[in-house]
């Protein structure tokens, strides 16, 4: 029984693993998107 505990988490540790994978690339994309934003308008207000 034991062993089947051990697969089940093994893949639970896998599933949030890729969740928190996906979530560090989401977070970086936004902040990136953030950042174009932010020196485009800054370079325009400039012009």
């Amino acid at each position: 029984m034991s062993n089947v505990g051990q697969k089940e988490r093994k893949t639970q540790n896998r599933v949030v693993q890729f969740f928190k994978e996906q979530f560090n690339y989401q977070t970086k994309q936004g902040m990136i998107k953030v950042l174009l934003t932010c020196s485009t308008r800054l370079s325009l207000n400039k012009g």
